[in-house]
């Protein structure tokens, strides 16, 4: 970089990362709303705190490995969508209302950061494009109109 020029932004723009963080909202608000609907993908039958299988370690595992692959298996079957969605405005309208909060709270917070990257940023000084005193003018000139 060298002096006088302008710094270029490093990093992604405030605008692909607000975007990016409504997104994963996005998904993980209909990730729940599939989990709450739909069957687990693997069947954590006999594996309850009261039995403990092979010792607390292996059942942590298992039970934290089991709702992983359930929870994003579930938020992957896209065909089940109309189902998922009526079960979520009968039942679960609080998932559509932390979807809301959430996504605004996003949107604002990004609202929030381009505002402050704006102003901390120094003000831009345009160039003025000068023309030689004697030389004649870039745009031409507009001629008065006689006689009507």
């Amino acid at each position: 970089m060298r002096y006088g020029e302008p710094a270029k932004p490093d990093g992604i723009s405030v605008k692909s990362m607000t975007i990016g963080v409504m997104i994963l909202v996005a998904w993980l608000c209909w990730a729940i709303a599939a989990a709450k609907y739909l069957d687990p993908i693997i069947a954590m039958q006999g594996h309850s705190v009261g039995n403990m299988g092979g010792g607390r370690i292996e059942f942590l595992v298992r039970g934290i490995f089991g709702n992983f692959v359930n929870f994003i298996g579930n938020s992957l079957m896209l065909h089940r969508a109309p189902g998922i969605i009526t079960n979520t405005l009968r039942h679960e309208r609080w998932i559509i209302l932390m979807l809301f909060v959430l996504e605004g709270l996003a949107f604002g917070f990004g609202m929030f950061t381009r505002n402050l990257e704006d102003r901390l940023q120094p003000p831009r000084k345009r160039k003025r494009k000068r023309r030689p005193i004697t030389g004649p003018r870039d745009e031409p000139r507009k001629r008065k109109r006689e006689g009507v």
